[in-house]
């Protein structure tokens, strides 16, 4: 199903923030997400179906939405046993209170990209953060991070490199 544009906007924005990995070995969490990020970043190699991907074979997994909840604490814990010891995992998400400042900076975005630049808020899926970061502590990774990007969220964690 193809993203309607504010997703895309916030998609090709997880394109460009994504870094390369050293052995071209990402999972990716959403069939939808994987596909978009194909087409727009060659550079980390095939992107792999993280549902069925291999355990501890990446350095990278990336994921949209991340609703805390039990699907959330099941994907942290398969993100978790995807990645090689000092693997990183990045999960983006809408946010439920973006700042009039940051909606207006993305609507400019989906301008861009041949929308209207309206979008209702909160957008489908977005969540406080609050419920992530009580997520993320619960998780197996001892460090990550949580920061406010613009309508989005970013949350990094890393597997240490003698976790298993």
């Amino acid at each position: 199903m193809k993203p309607d544009i504010v997703t895309t906007a916030a998609w090709n924005w997880v394109a460009g923030d994504l870094p390369t990995p050293e052995r071209d070995r990402t999972a990716c969490f959403g069939e939808d997400l994987c596909r978009f990020l194909k087409k727009k970043r060659q550079d980390l190699g095939i992107p792999t179906a993280a549902e069925t991907a291999p355990v501890g074979q990446f350095d990278c997994v990336v994921g949209w939405g991340l609703i805390p909840g039990p699907e959330a604490e099941m994907t942290l814990a398969r993100s978790f046993r995807l990645l090689r010891p000092g693997g990183g995992a990045l999960f983006y998400g809408f946010r439920r209170d973006p700042s009039p400042e940051d909606v207006y900076e993305w609507g400019r975005r989906c301008r861009e990209l041949g929308g209207d630049g309206f979008f209702p808020l909160p957008l489908p899926g977005a969540t406080e953060l609050a419920p992530v970061i009580a997520a993320l502590n619960a998780s197996p990774f001892d460090h990550f991070g949580v920061r406010r990007e613009g309508i989005c969220f970013r949350a990094l964690l890393r597997r240490g490199e003698g976790e298993e």
